[in-house]
């Protein structure tokens, strides 16, 4: 993954998508929704192989409330590939 490319995910992903705790996605408020959304945009958007999104999930997994076991982010990130609306590249 090139410098320009960890940039642009990082313009993607804002503080201010974080809620009021500072997390992305809580369970029961929409987490569910906004992993599958990044998850999309990380594999259709920015092109990114399964490991590359999932070493940029790593991180961004911590700010989730419950964090994502590993196997629900490779199927949120397969999800994402197969049926996400994001223009591929």
């Amino acid at each position: 993954m090139t410098a320009r490319t960890v940039a642009r995910i990082q313009a993607y992903s804002p503080d201010q998508e974080r809620d009021d705790h500072g997390r992305f996605a809580d369970e029961g408020k929409g987490g569910d929704d906004a992993t599958f959304k990044l998850c999309a945009a990380l594999t259709r958007g920015f092109t990114l192989s399964d490991d590359e999104a999932f070493d940029v999930l790593r991180e961004w997994n911590a700010a989730c409330q419950p964090p994502w076991e590993e196997s629900e982010l490779e199927g949120k990130i397969a999800n994402g590939r197969a049926y996400g609306s994001c223009t591929i590249g």
